[in-house]
């Protein structure tokens, strides 16, 4: 067979007889000559050099060498200057310094060098002087609808309205509220969190919801507001005491903590608040109940006080540490971890009878922090630190937030999926950032508001509401992609 094959990849001139010539030579016969050359390529092994010209490029065709020029306008050097090359010479930038200008709104104005000025239609339907103009095929012409379909603007949050009295078109904003594909409209625009009336301007601080419908947020100004139908609706709940923070275990059983040590006590959904002795003065700055018995209140000073009987008895506990401690996540009721100020870090496995400072590598005052499982968390705080931890706290590593605002709280529904709050500055939005896979990337995402955001909670990984100041409350359906 590898003879057969190395016969067939070799040219040969073969004489084959007609048919009907014999071998005596008979006269009248003529032998042809047949060129049988089977598979042969007359570049293969061919290298063509190139030569002086850079606007050329050199191939092998029927076994000879030969060039054809590259593409127009690429670059190329000019009597030691740049230029470029046309139709295979290289020369001076016939475009250098031109203007390719025709004044007119329907084309694209481009020099080319090899044909120089180029005026090219824009797309049809785009705008050319005033609303009612638009091109259409290079011309600018005036456009007069006929139906809505020649309104639409591709905004699912207006109308789409054609007046066939004088073809005007119009485009007015839908009723806020409207829902859209990834949230709800506001003034025309599809926003991924929409804001919720809350009924008051005082600073909101914390909130907590035990499913998707019933929530319950408190306020500086000693107002509790209450949601059992996902914020549609807030009703007010009046209190004396500053709050700060607020825990729920199911839809009627919460505690509230605030100014000086205030703690209350619901087990009617708020409709009623019991006053709770502490037996401490500093403000309590967060509260975790992981069933309706046991919990945990923190505050300034290092405060740490336990219950175990629905807050009957509060115990103050030996924290290690003066600094003041503003959030915590408990996974269950004895795996707890406390974040604080200048970086400070505990952590408890035995219900808080010990607690254990951790090294957060970091001074920047930590403002909330979110555990899914007794590994895995992730701490927000001053200048847009975000930490996290897969080995419950033993080593803390950095991650990129994206912005250098506070960030006031945090909220995970699994390893991956989280989302933190912070700071608004020099007037723009309330900060938002987004993780779907554990904070390798954080995302910012349009708050709408220009309030700063205090608190975070999401039920699952899609819908989640937010508070902050000015009496702010926004809520998400679809994990605040708009």
């Amino acid at each position: 067979m590898s003879y057969l094959v190395r016969f067939l990849r070799v040219c040969a001139l073969v004489l084959i007889p007609f048919i009907g010539c014999g071998d005596s030579g008979e006269e009248g016969c003529e032998v042809p000559e047949i060129n049988l050359c089977i598979g042969c390529d007359p570049c293969e092994g061919v290298v063509c050099p190139a030569d002086d010209n850079e606007c050329t490029r050199e191939y092998c065709s029927g076994g000879s060498c030969t060039s054809e020029p590259i593409t127009n306008g690429r670059s190329c050097i000019y009597d030691g200057l740049s230029g470029v090359c046309v139709n295979g010479v290289c020369g001076e930038n016939p475009c250098e310094d031109v203007v390719c200008d025709d004044e007119d709104a329907c084309t694209q104005d481009t020099c080319e060098p090899a044909d120089g000025c180029i005026f090219t239609p824009v797309e049809d339907g785009t705008p050319c002087g005033s609303p009612r103009w638009i091109c259409i095929a290079g011309d600018c012409v005036l456009f007069e609808c006929q139906s809505p379909e020649d309104c639409d603007d591709g905004n699912e949050c207006t109308d789409d309205i054609c007046d066939p009295a004088d073809g005007l078109c119009d485009n007015p904003a839908v009723e806020d509220r409207t829902p859209c594909a990834g949230g709800m409209c506001i003034d025309g625009d599809c926003l991924g969190w929409w804001p919720q009336i809350s009924g008051t301007t005082n600073v909101l601080n914390a909130l907590s919801f035990t499913d998707a419908n019933t929530g319950t947020v408190v306020s500086w100004g000693g107002t509790i507001l209450r949601t059992t139908d996902g914020g549609e609706t807030w009703t007010a709940q009046d209190t004396p005491d500053s709050l700060y923070g607020v825990s729920f275990t199911d839809a009627n059983t919460g505690t509230v903590v605030g100014a000086y040590g205030a703690i209350l006590r619901t087990t009617d959904g708020g409709a009623t608040w019991q006053q709770q002795q502490s037996g401490a003065t500093a403000h309590l700055s967060d509260v975790w109940f992981t069933d309706a018995n046991t919990g945990t209140a923190v505050g300034y000073s290092g405060t740490i006080l336990r219950t175990t009987d629905g807050g009957a008895a509060w115990t103050p506990q030996n924290s290690g540490t003066t600094s003041d401690l503003e959030h915590m996540s408990f996974v269950d009721a004895n795996t707890g971890t406390v974040v604080g100020r200048y970086g400070t870090i505990l952590r408890t496995t035995d219900g808080g009878a010990t607690w254990s400072a951790q090294v957060s590598g970091t001074t920047s005052w930590l403002l909330g922090v979110s555990f899914t499982d007794a590994n895995t968390g992730t701490a927000v705080g001053g200048l847009g630190t975000i930490l996290r931890t897969t080995d419950g706290g033993e080593t803390w590593t950095a991650q990129d937030s994206g912005t250098p605002n506070a960030l006031y709280g945090v909220s995970f529904t699994d390893a991956n999926n989280g989302t933190a709050v912070g700071q608004a500055t020099f007037g723009l939005r309330g900060t938002i950032v987004r993780t779907t896979d554990g904070g390798a990337t954080w995302t910012t995402q349009i708050s709408g508001t220009t309030s700063d955001l205090f608190d975070v909670s999401f039920t699952d990984a899609n819908t989640g509401t937010v508070v902050g100041d000015n009496g702010t409350i926004l809520r998400t359906t679809e994990g605040g992609d708009g």
